[in-house]
């Protein structure tokens, strides 16, 4: 038996060294992916409930910064605690990263809510939310040109226009352990 080769990503000792969010094609530069992070941000700020508590903010964010020094994180990481009894956390491209107040204070420790937030930072590494946008134009634009010459192209254009949201899902899938590897090695540094 030959030797295997060691993944890199597996490799906590490389953590800030790594190009986590190499390998996919991503049309987004990370300057564009900020640009649209922050208008996304905006507009469901817009639609959320802030939590207005300092001493919570500042604790989430001095968490979130603890956990981002330790990660494969390349642009600066915004946190912001909403009001909800939802148990979530999710991560806007660009770094931006939001955090429910339900989920606060269903967690029994720290370590656990560090956990969700370690994971969320496994997203903005990969920069997966961009790499999600990136697939779906690429399955949009396979689909136009069976669109625009109708009869039975039509109908593959039409199987393409199904078939993505399962082939986005399956993208999904490996981007959820992805974030779950990166965010234990996070935690562990």
């Amino acid at each position: 038996y030959g030797r295997q080769r060691k993944n890199p990503l597996d490799d906590p000792a490389r953590i800030g060294h790594r190009q986590v969010a190499k390998g996919e094609p991503d049309f987004y530069s990370p300057e564009r992916e900020m640009e649209i992070g922050k208008e996304m941000a905006r507009q469901f700020e817009e639609l959320a409930t802030l939590y207005d508590d300092p001493p919570t903010e500042v604790y989430v964010g001095e968490l979130t910064n603890r956990i981002a020094r330790h990660s494969d994180v390349k642009i600066p990481v915004e946190v912001k605690v909403i009001l909800s009894n939802e148990v979530d956390a999710f991560a806007l491209p660009g770094g931006r990263l939001f955090v429910t107040t339900g989920l606060i204070l269903r967690t029994q420790s720290e370590d656990e809510l560090a956990g969700v937030v370690a994971h969320e930072m496994g997203h903005i590494a990969a920069r997966d939310a961009t790499r999600q946008m990136t697939r779906q134009r690429i399955l949009n634009w396979m689909s136009l040109p069976f669109m625009l010459f109708g009869g039975p192209a039509y109908f593959i254009g039409e199987s393409l226009n199904a078939a993505g949201p399962l082939a986005l899902l399956m993208f999904d899938r490996s981007a959820e352990r992805r974030a779950d590897n990166l965010g234990l090695q996070y935690l562990y540094e």
